[in-house]
């Protein structure tokens, strides 16, 4: 009884997880689920869909290239099934795998209803045959006869002028059912399907994504330069710092520097080479490379690099080339330019780029100084630049805070699975032993969860009729939702429904006939 009881209980919590996943993964839009359902026609999926195929959508906080989306579409009302073949800003680009032409419309997010996750091939048309207005009618109408014919017969048994004389019934210290076997085995096996579509659909998907995270890496990094000179009028201090004039005639040699960081969303390990070179160049194609700090290597995301500027050099080499020339350019451009490579790791992502910005110093007959910034105002010796990246993260499936990652319900779907299928084989053993057991144990294998043992007696007053199958008492206990009450003591099994009014037997075909008074029964 303990063992039977126990299955019992397992066989219920399974059935209950299994009809709780499918509520989660399955409720449709229309009641605040995330799947949705549709039928698909026409054939400008082909050859991924055909007409007539049923296809399950999963709403998703974000959709990418490459998936199938449910779309609704303002121009022709309706919901339509077709890839997202690229990103126009916040709009998705859409078109489907046997067209030759983009669609016309290009969808936001907020109208995208769902992701293509599951496929159902032909089982769009049967279920579109029954949405047809005349079969649905029809299937309505024979349901609600139905309810209202079973509610009348109910009314007209249930309402006679009196109560018939009770049973008296002790209850019996036979075993009780909790759940028949064969209910358990129904359990098992609806358990089985629920966790195999869970299964088919975790393990169909990868359990991570690629996504675009926008700002997720940040180059940063400050030009300074500065030189000991004279005193003089133009530096009293006998110092030149970032930000100041540099007149050719009293300043020698420039000290350039470049400070350089790496951050990035999450931890980051990057590491590379760094150099610093002065390009000077006259707008019209001639330039010359000079340079300045040598390269040396780096690590943590963090770089220094410096080196002189002979400026004297640098004129000498511009008025060389105005002689050369004969140019009559006055103006020329001497561009301050490190070169960072970097290699390494970013959160899930791999780093593996060069970074080159610049600093502009214009050169004139007299001086060298910060050229202003492209829209005219005050040069800026701060360089920053965010870009983007991807990253992998875990793909979910669920609903709301009920949502579990792919790699979790892999797991659930086993775990659900295993357990499934070992409620199945313990059903399918206790069955066979209930069947085996002869008649009662097939009744009790059956309709174990409305049977109970115990001990009748039958009033002399008491309308009586035999019935002539277990299972004709069987559907009278459920028009009426009564138990079947089970006898046992004269070695033999009689079954007994109690109506309140009528008491329907059924005897198994091996009992003896009991002595009866001389009250008439109905059915003998």
């Amino acid at each position: 009884m303990r063992r039977t009881r126990l299955i019992g209980l397992s066989a219920a919590a399974v059935l209950g997880t299994a009809l709780a996943v499918a509520a989660v993964f399955l409720a449709p839009l229309q009641v605040g689920g995330r799947t949705a359902y549709v039928i698909t026609s026409g054939s400008s999926m082909e050859p991924t869909f055909h007409a007539g195929d049923l296809v399950l959508t999963r709403a998703r906080d974000t959709y990418e290239v490459g998936d199938i989306v449910l779309y609704r579409s303002a121009e022709l009302q309706r919901d339509v099934l077709h890839r997202i073949v690229a990103r126009d800003g916040a709009r998705f680009v859409m078109q489907g795998d046997n067209n030759g032409y983009r669609d016309p419309e290009r969808p936001t997010a907020d109208r995208i209803r769902g992701e293509a996750w599951l496929l159902v091939p032909g089982a769009g048309r049967p279920l579109g045959w029954v949405r047809h207005p005349v079969v649905l009618s029809a299937l309505t109408f024979l349901v609600v006869f139905g309810l209202l014919a079973g509610g009348r017969e109910v009314s007209r048994r249930r309402a006679g002028p009196a109560q018939a004389e009770p049973l008296v019934v002790v209850p019996s210290s036979g075993r009780a059912t909790l759940l028949p076997p064969r209910a358990l085995l129904t359990g098992a096996v609806a358990a089985l399907c629920v966790f195999g579509l869970l299964a088919a659909m975790a393990f169909g998907r990868s359990p991570s994504r690629t996504v675009e995270v926008p700002d997720a890496q940040r180059h940063a990094g400050t030009f300074s330069y500065q030189a000991s000179v004279p005193r003089s009028a133009v530096y009293p201090s006998g110092t030149l710092s970032t930000g100041d004039t540099v007149f050719t005639s009293l300043v020698r040699q420039l000290r350039v520097a470049f400070d350089y960081r790496f951050t990035a969303r999450g931890p980051s390990d990057v590491r590379g080479g760094i150099r610093l070179d002065a390009v000077v160049s006259d707008g019209l194609g001639w330039a010359r490379t000079l340079p300045i700090g040598a390269e040396q290597p780096f690590a943590d995301g963090v770089a220094h690099v410096e080196g002189t500027l002979d400026v004297a050099a640098v004129r000498a080499v511009v008025d060389r080339v105005k002689a050369l020339t004969g140019t009559t350019a006055t103006l020329f451009t001497v561009r301050v330019t490190p070169t960072v490579q970097l290699a390494g790791y970013a959160g899930t992502a791999l780093v593996d780029e060069t970074y080159r910005p610049s600093l502009d110093l214009s050169l004139d007959a007299f001086s060298l100084r910060p050229a202003p910034s492209a829209d005219g105002s005050a040069p800026s010796f701060e360089v920053e630049q965010n870009t983007a990246a991807t990253e992998q993260v875990p793909r979910v499936i669920g609903l709301g805070v009920a949502a579990v990652s792919v790699q979790r319900a892999r797991s659930i779907a086993l775990l659900g699975l295993g357990v499934s299928l070992l409620a199945a084989v313990a059903a399918a053993v206790l069955l066979g032993r209930e069947l085996a057991a002869g008649e009662s144990g097939r009744i009790r294998a059956r309709y174990g969860a409305r049977l109970v043992d115990a001990r009748v007696d039958v009033p002399e007053t008491r309308w009586l009729t035999d019935v002539g199958s277990v299972d004709e008492l069987a559907r009278v206990a459920e028009r009426f939702d009564r138990v079947i009450l089970r006898d046992a003591r004269h070695g033999r099994d009689v079954y007994y429904v109690d109506d309140g009014l009528a008491l329907y037997r059924y005897r198994s075909a091996d009992v003896v006939a009991e002595q009866r008074s001389a009250l008439p029964a109905r059915g003998r």
